[in-house]
């Protein structure tokens, strides 16, 4: 969590306080409470003179006491409200992190009209509750946070917290709501439900396309393009490496009017990159190297520190810059201790992130071979056999 989730803290005391006032009408005049949630209520003959009923009906509770006409004991009641905040709370804190406090309140009362909507086109009757906004939640939050896991209370034989991924969560609730719709019957809004989640799905998948969400690579967008780029890869893979004469790569990125690395100019300049990078100052370091290195192809600073350039660069998203330095650094110490680790850190950058397979097969097989930790065996192996 990055920032505080204040749409849902809004959002949870604006529907509590409804509750309550409810309740302290109830005490004193019971069909005044009663009056007051059918007024907050959404159905298809007063929805046409009373639109905002669409959005109202997402905040109104019956009250365990008193008011309203939806059946059920003051316990069940009471539930109602309780579990739509809990949802509220966990589904939304995560998501207004990712899309800010304004994109969480549109994808909440959106996804509630739309579910409001979906109610009103299957059934008369009236409605209430923030059920459908919840549930616009839970299907945007399968949409941005597929790979999330969620602790779960489960009370079925053995009681206990499990950790469960967050899609196969959504997918029980969802298979619920079908089940129940293609029942029919009872007082729960299973149609409003099913739009809230159609809603939050699409939501979901609008926000990402658009690229407007805080990604953490664990979006469905990335898992689908991943899916596609290991697709490739294994089409790839499969194929033989390609001959190249030696330093053709290199021959092909270098400039006619580069400089060489042992003139004064470069000395300079690797002198000061090596000096901010022993200093601590690897944002400046990196952002010189960026902005030179292409320049001065064969320019390569001592092993150590131009292994540890090349993790900050990738470290901060910069493949084609830490692919680059990684480069440099096999052709300029080949003989150093970490080849076969920078090998395989190369080989799995090229192949997850530069879909460039053929030089990750080349550099991954070699890699296998002069490794002696299993786990980075495993590794080359896992992305061979991709």
């Amino acid at each position: 969590m990055r920032t505080r989730p204040r749409a849902c803290e809004a959002l949870l005391a604006a529907t509590v306080a409804a509750y309550v006032l409810v309740m302290l009408i109830g005490m004193g005049d019971p069909d005044a409470a009663g009056s007051l949630v059918a007024s907050l209520s959404l159905d298809r003959s007063g929805v046409g003179a009373s639109p905002w009923t669409l959005l109202t009906y997402q905040f109104a509770h019956d009250n365990p006491f008193t008011g309203g006409d939806s059946g059920g004991s003051g316990l069940y009641r009471l539930l109602h409200l309780g579990f739509n905040m809990l949802g509220l709370w966990v589904f939304g804190r995560p998501l207004e992190d990712r899309i800010g406090h304004v994109g969480l309140l549109l994808l909440y009362l959106g996804g509630g009209m739309l579910a409001g909507v979906a109610h009103l086109l299957t059934t008369p009757a009236s409605v209430i509750g923030a059920s459908g906004s919840v549930c616009a939640l839970v299907g945007a939050f399968a949409m941005l946070l597929p790979r999330v896991h969620i602790r779960v209370l489960v009370i079925f034989i053995l009681i206990g917290f499990w950790s469960i991924p967050a899609t196969w969560v959504v997918l029980f609730w969802i298979v619920l709501d079908l089940v129940g719709f293609a029942g029919g019957g009872g007082t729960t809004a299973y149609a409003a439900h099913l739009g809230g989640y159609a809603a939050g799905l699409v939501g979901g998948i609008g926000v990402l396309l658009l690229g407007k969400a805080v990604g953490d690579d664990v979006d469905a967008l990335w898992l689908f393009r991943q899916w596609r780029r290991r697709r490739a890869g294994r089409a790839a893979l499969a194929r033989p490496p390609r001959a190249q004469p030696a330093g053709e790569r290199h021959k092909e990125r270098s400039s006619p009017t580069a400089s060489k690395t042992t003139d004064g100019p470069s000395r300079i300049w690797l002198h000061e990159i090596e000096s901010a990078m022993q200093a601590g100052r690897t944002k400046g370091a990196m952002q010189r190297w960026k902005r030179t290195a292409p320049d001065l192809p064969d320019a390569c600073l001592t092993a150590a520190i131009q292994l540890d350039l090349a993790n900050h660069l990738q470290a901060a998203g910069d493949w084609e810059a830490a692919a680059d330095a990684y480069e440099r650094l096999l052709r300029n110490h080949s003989d150093h201790r970490e080849a076969p680790l920078v090998r395989l850190l190369l080989g799995v950058l090229l192949a997850r992130r530069l879909d460039r397979f053929d030089e990750a097969k080349t550099l991954l097989e070699r890699a296998r071979e002069e490794l002696d930790d299993s786990r980075h065996v495993e590794l080359a192996n896992e992305i061979l056999n991709a």
